[in-house]
């Protein structure tokens, strides 16, 4: 750890510097986007007067206090340049916790490898030099790990700190299988944390951990309910020159219960294309599987191929996602069930759902994500002309969807990255309908430390591994420190600098 800029994590830090650190499981992950549970039980020394909690991680995460989830924050610890900075969030868990002398606590966390060794960071293991410019300056993640520091105030005014070092135990187990943020989520309810073993410490991070900032939430006030819902079966007009127009067999409304069988897909429209993840209750037999796409649009007319259909009408269309899986899967328990995705987010409107056994369906929820809080926004703007009223309500949404974490581009594919440009165009537009000074200063702040040794800037910061990789190696502000990619142009038609 260089040096942290927080006061009061810095207090926390300096108590145990000594023996709080990042720690991995003692096993190598099973798969790629595995996700791991950390966990460590604790005596009270005494009664406990106040608790703080500062937790981050290499990877998106979620920390529990005797099995109650700590903070309302979503995605944490976000998006940042890999090898430099990790985000902190301090929360007072207090409540969370059993403060009688001698009680006994457990901390836990789940922690999955998004925006840090996903394979939105993570590079193809076979890519020419050109693509990867400066390999010094790709400091992309390799491993999850986790760090957290809980201090404890007792009663008389001392205190005791419970950091992350070789005590803690961790394993790829629990009902979050894996998860990255191009790949979507795997979710198997049937799943129990067990088999838990040992740590090793982990010393890939040697950046700097900062306050959070720009932090990701879930916009309750925003729920998406569905506008039309139908299960589709079979195909109608089908051609070796077009893929035909599916099916419908029944018509669903928000409030019904949906029923859906194997050989179906129940495509939902919410209305409203955003960042955001899907929600739902189910009921059905252990070991159902449901497997859900996200999309933007369906496929149209009569799914002619010359028209770039890749699949029947009124199906969802997929291939704008390119190689952004932006799926979950999902296992059932017996019984009646809900989930949401707590470790990705999707870019879509639509959804289409496929099961191996029969599943009814009693609710279905879209929530919007974004580092644009209610309390940012400044206000609203009504016209009295109904297309100037559309125009305004895309602006704003468009402002919801791609301030997350970092200004990203293309939400819904294998891209979500913060494109300089893009947001030079954009910034003053986003300051008429929010407060984005703090976003826009952790975006600056981004960066700075994506700037290259020459002095030169990238064309998109944080710093990802996606087809865009040409565009890493080129700078954003001269043409003459970077190697150029063929004929100077990154795929999908941008040209750095």
């Amino acid at each position: 750890m260089k040096r942290i800029v927080s006061l009061s994590v810095f207090a926390i830090s300096y108590i145990a510097a000594a023996v709080t650190v990042f720690v991995s499981p003692q096993e190598k992950s099973p798969t790629n986007g595995a996700a791991a549970v950390f966990e460590k039980s604790f005596a009270n020394g005494r009664a406990v007067r106040r608790a703080t909690w500062a937790v981050t991680a290499q990877g998106v995460f979620e920390a529990s206090a005797n099995g109650r989830r700590v903070g309302n924050d979503f995605l944490k610890p976000g998006v940042t340049e890999c090898g430099k900075c990790r985000h902190v969030y301090s929360y007072d868990v207090t409540g969370l916790l059993d403060r009688r002398a001698g009680a006994t606590n457990v901390l836990s966390a789940t922690v999955t490898p998004g925006w840090w060794c996903d394979q939105m960071m993570r590079p193809p293991e076979k890519v020419s030099d050109w693509q990867r410019g400066n390999k010094r300056e790709w400091q992309l993640g390799k491993e999850i790990a986790f760090r957290g520091e809980l201090r404890l105030v007792f009663d008389d005014g001392s205190a005791q700190t419970v950091g992350t070092d070789e005590s803690w135990l961790a394993a790829y187990t629990g009902p979050v299988v894996s998860a990255g943020i191009y790949e979507g989520e795997v979710y198997d309810a049937r799943r129990r944390v067990e088999g838990l073993k040992g740590v090793r410490r982990n010393t890939e991070f040697t950046g700097e951990l900062r306050p959070a900032a720009a932090k990701i939430a879930l916009r309750q006030d925003l729920v998406l309910t569905p506008r039309e819902m139908y299960v589709v079966k079979g195909v109608e007009g089908a051609s070796k020159d077009a893929f035909g127009v599916a099916k419908v067999i029944r018509r669903y409304a928000d409030g019904e219960d949906v029923r859906l069988e194997p050989g179906e897909m129940l495509v939902i429209d919410f209305g409203q294309n955003c960042s955001a993840v899907p929600s739902f209750e189910v009921t059905g037999e252990a070991g159902a599987e449901l497997k859900i796409r996200a999309s933007e649009m369906l496929n149209e007319s009569h799914g002619e191929k010359s028209r770039g259909n890749d699949g029947p009408a009124g199906t969802p269309y997929l291939a704008a996602l390119r190689s952004a899986y932006a799926g979950i899967h999902y296992t059932l328990k017996d019984g009646r069930q809900a989930y949401m995705p707590r470790y990705t987010y999707f870019g879509y409107r639509y959804l289409g759902v496929t099961t191996t056994r029969p599943v009814v369906f009693a609710r279905w929820r879209s929530t919007p994500v974004s580092s644009v809080t209610r309390e940012m926004e400044r206000g609203r703007i009504v016209t009295g002309n109904a297309r100037v009223n559309r125009l305004i309500a895309n602006i704003r949404w468009g402002l919801l969807s791609n301030y997350l974490s970092s200004p990203t581009d293309c939400p819904q594919r294998d891209e979500r990255m913060g494109w300089t440009a893009d947001t030079q165009v954009f910034m003053n537009s986003a300051a008429y309908f929010a407060d984005t000074s703090e976003f826009l200063d952790k975006y600056l702040s981004d960066l700075r430390d994506a700037q290259r040794a020459s002095g030169c800037y990238m064309c998109f910061v944080p710093n990802g591994a996606t087809r865009n990789a040409p565009a890493v190696a080129t700078c954003a502000s001269c043409r003459t420190c970077a190697i150029r990619s063929p004929r100077g142009r990154a795929p999908g038609g941008r040209t750095p600098g």
